[in-house]
């Protein structure tokens, strides 16, 4: 198949047109030696990730915006993103341009020797595991192609970008919700004095967990849990933490916890202190 350049951002990353539509095109080498304008012919199955189509109002936008950027910057963002997409699956089209924003401004901080602070930077190791880890390949591939190490800080702040795009929410959402877990487990730490719990597996056990009962919550769908009076009773001190948690959820996120809900996890703070 035929396309005609439109700009080089590396060796490996292309903008490129075929029939009136842009798209980015990522595979070894495709970039080498090419100037805009230039036709270069692809094999599909040459191409190491499916080329990401523009739509008309995306390619103004990414048009207008990324010719603000470092092309080289511009062009390990691709390669990162189009890892993650053969791990994640499809991503909302604004990391195309969040993420070189977000690089970009990283970079300026260590070069001019400003540090990065995540305080997060635990909780999105336990949470998000597989983005985390795509974090990492891209602190690699930084590493390699612009000679900068980003340290685990930065890491982290990608992988926020990563799971944002997943679940096609906004960066902001996703810190809010990074920062109600991390309040959600201290709090189940701290109110059932179990020091000796591990971090790790409250977030493995308890997350998950809270995230369905918060979903049912949004959707305003019931939850029936016909052993609340004797959770009520006979887990009296997981209860307690789990109405905290329940005024600690309408706070932040303004849902409001039946006792149905309360009671589902008031059995998860009993488990996570059995085991």
């Amino acid at each position: 198949m035929d396309y005609q350049v439109v700009k080089v951002f590396n060796n490996n990353v292309v903008l490129a047109r075929q029939n009136k539509k842009e798209m980015i095109l990522v595979s070894k080498g495709i970039g080498f030696g090419k100037k805009s304008g230039a036709i270069i012919k692809v094999n599909p199955k040459d191409i190491e990730n499916i080329f990401h189509e523009l739509n008309a109002n995306d390619s103004s936008n990414y048009l207008d915006i990324i010719p603000k950027y470092d092309k080289e910057i511009v062009g390990v963002c691709e390669e990162i993103i189009a890892k993650a997409e053969a791990i994640l699956g499809p991503l909302s089209f604004n990391i195309h341009t969040a993420l070189v924003d977000h690089i970009t401004f990283a970079l300026d901080r260590i070069h001019m020797g400003l540090p990065i602070d995540n305080p997060f930077t635990e909780e999105i190791t336990l949470l998000y595991q597989e983005e985390y880890d795509i974090a990492e390949l891209a602190a690699s591939l930084l590493k390699e192609r612009l000679k900068v190490d980003i340290g685990d800080d930065e890491k982290g702040f990608i992988a926020l970008h990563l799971h944002s795009a997943r679940n096609n929410k906004t960066i902001h959402e996703t810190m809010k919700d990074t920062r109600l877990s991390k309040a959600l487990v201290d709090l189940i730490i701290k109110e059932t004095d179990e020091s000796f719990l591990n971090k790790n597996h409250v977030y493995r056990s308890f997350i998950p967990s809270i995230k369905v009962i918060l979903y049912q919550c949004k959707n305003k769908k019931t939850m029936y849990n016909p052993l609340k009076k004797d959770i009520k009773n006979k887990m009296e001190k997981s209860y307690v933490t789990a109405e905290k948690i329940g005024i600690l959820v309408k706070e932040e996120k303004g849902l409001t916890l039946s006792e149905d809900m309360i009671a589902y996890i008031a059995m998860d703070i009993e488990k996570i202190c059995q085991f």
